[in-house]
């Protein structure tokens, strides 16, 4: 009986692991697929032929499975890309180093912190739909 009992115990845990690590990879997919969002927006925002043959965004929104989730990822890399000053250096003719500055907010602790408020909104809005 009690072998019954510390087998059933080991089980469990060993469920609960599965489980937890399977929410946690999703969650990181999630994240990841946002700050890629905005990191694409932000190039596309200069250039839209970025991603002419590229399917990443198709992936990003299949991962996000969220319209709103990515309209706001892609609103905010093109208000990022508002923020970036073209170089002050006369031999670049004032273009700008859009690829390091994308780059860099892909990176950010700040959109770290934004990723994860609109995970959060995210599983609110799918909880709500259930």
């Amino acid at each position: 009986m009690n072998n019954r009992f510390c087998l059933i115990a080991v089980f469990f845990c060993i469920a609960c692991g599965a489980c937890f690590a399977q929410n946690k990879q999703q969650k990181d997919e999630w994240l990841m697929s946002y700050k890629r969002q905005v990191f694409i927006s932000c190039l596309k925002s200069q250039d839209t032929s970025v991603s002419k043959n590229d399917i990443s965004e198709s992936i990003n929104f299949e991962l996000m499975g969220n319209t709103d989730s990515t309209k706001q990822a892609d609103s905010l890399g093109k208000e990022f890309y508002k923020l970036i000053q073209p170089s002050k250096i006369l031999d670049h003719n004032k273009n700008k180093a859009l690829v390091n500055e994308c780059l860099a907010y892909y990176e950010s602790k700040q959109l770290d912190s934004i990723a994860k408020s609109a995970y959060k909104k995210y599983l609110k809005a799918k909880k709500n739909l259930n």
